[in-house]
């Protein structure tokens, strides 16, 4: 969902319990360090290792100034800024099979130093606080380089859930990740999303608007309040229906962009999303062994398509997302057609 990430720059961060095994450096800039690169002024702090190695723990997310992460290594410290850093030794022999390489299908677009992936089911948006495994982010600044792609850095302007597939925004310019920023910020992108649903709406089309709670750090599941919220909004769309096996696809329009917002306003109308781990708790008997393990691999979620405007000066861009195997052999078996003509719909028609 789109946030003000400006993932290689700053992001507020909350504190969750670490696990064993992570090492934490704090360190309080000093006047005469005012204006020394981040990765300069934690090793002139004497944390005992290299400078590459603290860039090493910057790029991949375990980096904080001011209760903020920050991904820059080249960013400037001020006097008094505290920075800390977390971070485990194993992280330091992540070997390259361990990566998850993206190649030419995964980005669907590369203009104006804007590049669009189309994220795998599973592949995290962005580091965690172990970084433990890989994340979008550093598997699209790989393909660039691979690519000899020119970059200033790479900036994640919205993210996905894990198990949320399809489009994925990233800038190789600052000032480029800024527009971006903002154009989310201020609802001007258009965002359709399909999910595959349990449960058959009362109508074709409808509307959920209710505030949201932050997420819960202990269930990671979001909750519908009635106040102190943040106020969502989603439109859907009936695209097919299963009324044997009491199953839908559905259109997902966002106009907010809170916290599994799509997942939460669905199960909220007794629509859970297929294969959601969090927000349907059903055990549903009546599926055959093979969509039994297709719900077990992912929820059926997918960023399907983006209308954006690279820049201010240029008309709209849109742009879809092809399914991968198993949302696409989902909508086989449930709905028996293929849907690839949505490629081709405009976005109001989906």
């Amino acid at each position: 969902m789109p946030y003000l990430d400006l993932s290689r720059m700053e992001r507020d961060v909350t504190t969750p319990n670490l696990p064993q095994k992570v090492v934490t450096f704090r360190h309080k800039v000093i006047p005469s360090q005012t204006g020394l690169r981040l990765d300069a002024a934690i090793f002139e702090g004497g944390i005992g290792l290299s400078r590459r190695k603290i860039k090493h723990i910057i790029d991949i997310g375990g980096c904080y100034v001011n209760r903020k992460r920050v991904r820059i290594a080249s960013r400037k410290v001020t006097a008094g800024d505290q920075i800390s850093l977390e971070y485990r030794e194993e992280s330091f022999s992540i070997q390259k099979d361990e990566l998850y390489p993206l190649n030419n299908e995964h980005i669907v677009y590369h203009e104006f130093n804007i590049l669009a992936l189309n994220k795998p089911a599973g592949l995290v948006a962005q580091a965690t606080r172990t970084q433990a495994v890989q994340h979008a982010g550093v598997s699209v600044k790989e393909f660039v380089k691979r690519k000899n792609i020119p970059f200033d850095d790479i900036y994640q302007i919205h993210r996905l859930d894990r198990e949320t597939s399809g489009l994925m925004l990233f800038a190789t310019q600052k000032k480029v990740a800024l527009w971006l920023a903002e154009e989310f910020k201020e609802r001007h992108v258009r965002k359709t999303y399909l999910a595959v649903c349990f449960g058959i709406p009362k109508t074709d089309s409808f509307e959920v608007s209710c505030r949201l709670s932050p997420i819960d750090k202990n269930t990671s599941r979001v909750r519908v309040v009635s106040e102190h919220g943040k106020e969502s909004k989603t439109q859907f769309h009936v695209l097919a229906v299963n009324k044997e096996l009491k199953t839908s696809l559905l259109s997902c329009h966002p106009v907010t962009g809170r916290t599994h917002q799509i997942r939460v306003h669905l199960a909220s109308q007794n629509l859970p999303i297929f294969g959601d781990k969090l927000y349907d708790t059903e055990i549903r008997y009546s599926l055959s062994d093979e969509l039994k393990l297709l719900l077990s691999q992912r929820h059926y979620l997918h960023a399907f398509k983006l209308k954006f405007r690279p820049s201010a000066s240029l008309d709209y861009a849109s742009i879809t997302a092809p399914f991968d195997k198993n949302f696409q052999k989902v909508l086989e078996i449930l709905f028996k057609e293929n849907f690839t003509h949505l490629y081709e719909e405009k976005e109001e028609q989906i």
